[in-house]
């Protein structure tokens, strides 16, 4: 049992002991699973493909697509005629939507140059320096006067 490609020493010892090895089985229940599962397979055939329909439905069916087909094609021009007035509402009302949100994106945007950045940016680095300051004050204050470097 050795796989292909690979070439071991006979002289080794686990060489030897993995040949003194029986062959593995397959387990008692696997055969009867099988079995089940290809009467299960046989009894719901699968379900026939277009071309072994008879010749009177394959007709029939082709007729049906070539006929919404043909439908379509000459509905469209009625559709898109009916529907044109609705879809250019719908483009004047995004129109506007876009319109008032680059609005809205412009205001945020003097809003940040004007506020956030010349104070709340020179804020929270007063803030984050202090806080870093703090602890290690504080972690001094531990190891000195609390007698923690004696230890």
């Amino acid at each position: 049992m050795t796989p292909r490609g690979v070439d071991f020493d006979p002289l080794d010892p686990l060489t030897r002991a993995l040949r003194q090895l029986p062959e593995p089985r397959a387990p008692q229940t696997l055969a009867p699973r099988v079995m089940a599962a290809v009467y299960a397979r046989l009894a719901h055939p699968p379900a026939r493909t277009w071309f072994e329909w008879p010749r009177v439905w394959q007709v029939s069916s082709a007729a049906g697509v070539l006929a919404v087909l043909v439908g379509m094609v000459l509905v469209w021009p009625m559709a898109v005629a009916l529907l044109q007035p609705a879809v250019d509402e719908m483009s004047a009302r995004a129109v506007a939507v876009v319109h008032n949100a680059e609005l809205t994106l412009s205001i945020a945007g003097v809003f940040f140059r004007a506020v956030w950045f010349p104070l709340v940016v020179p804020f929270l680095a007063v803030v984050t320096v202090m806080t870093i300051a703090c602890a290690t004050v504080g972690a001094m204050l531990d190891r000195v006067a609390l007698g923690g470097a004696s230890r």
